[in-house]
C-alpha cells in the first residue's frame, strides 16, 4: 500500500526532471545558434544579458535577437562600433544617430542591426559616470547555407 503512494511521486518527479533537461537543451541550442549568427560581431566590454536571446527561423532564413546593457553611454558604445567594424570586416550600410542610434552592418549574407538607447541614470552622471546604454542587436540571415561567405 505504501509502494502505491510513492508511485505518483516518483512519476512527478520523472516528469519534472525531463522538463528541466528539455529547458537544458533548448538553451544550450539558443546559446549555440546566438554563437553561429554572431560569433565574429564584436560586443562592447563590460556588457551583460538583459533578457534570454530570441531566434526564429524556418527553412533556410534564421532571424536572432539578443539585449544588451552596456554601463556606457550610446556615444561611446558608437565610438567602440566605428573602431571595430572595419577590423572585424563587418561593413556599415546604413546608419541614423538621434536620441536613438541605429547602425546596420553587412558582412557575407548577414545583416546585423545594432539599435542603442540611453538609459537615464542621472545618479551615475552627477558622480561623474555616464548614462548607461540598452544595446539591442538583431541579426538576419536570409540563407543560412550561404551564412560564412564574405562575398558583397
Amino acid at each position: 500500500m505504501r509502494i502505491l503512494r510513492l508511485i505518483p511521486l516518483l512519476f512527478l518527479a520523472i516528469v519534472l526532471s525531463s522538463c528541466n533537461t528539455l529547458r537544458g537543451s533548448y538553451i544550450d541550442e539558443t546559446e549555440r545558434t546566438v554563437e553561429f549568427l554572431l560569433a565574429d560581431m564584436p560586443l562592447p566590454p563590460d556588457t551583460e544579458f538583459v533578457e534570454d536571446p530570441i531566434i526564429m527561423g524556418t527553412g533556410g532564413g534564421v532571424t536572432g535577437k539578443i539585449v544588451l546593457h552596456s554601463p556606457v553611454s550610446p556615444i561611446t558604445n558608437l565610438d567602440f562600433y566605428t573602431s571595430v567594424s572595419k577590423t572585424s570586416g563587418w561593413r556599415l550600410v546604413a546608419s541614423t544617430i538621434s536620441k536613438k542610434i541605429d547602425l546596420t552592418y553587412r558582412k557575407g549574407q548577414r545583416l546585423v542591426n545594432v539599435e542603442m538607447v540611453r538609459q537615464n541614470d542621472r545618479i551615475g552622471v552627477l558622480f561623474g559616470g555616464e548614462n548607461d546604454t540598452i544595446i539591442t542587436i538583431t541579426v538576419a540571415l536570409p540563407d543560412i547555407s550561404d551564412s560564412r561567405t564574405d562575398d558583397d
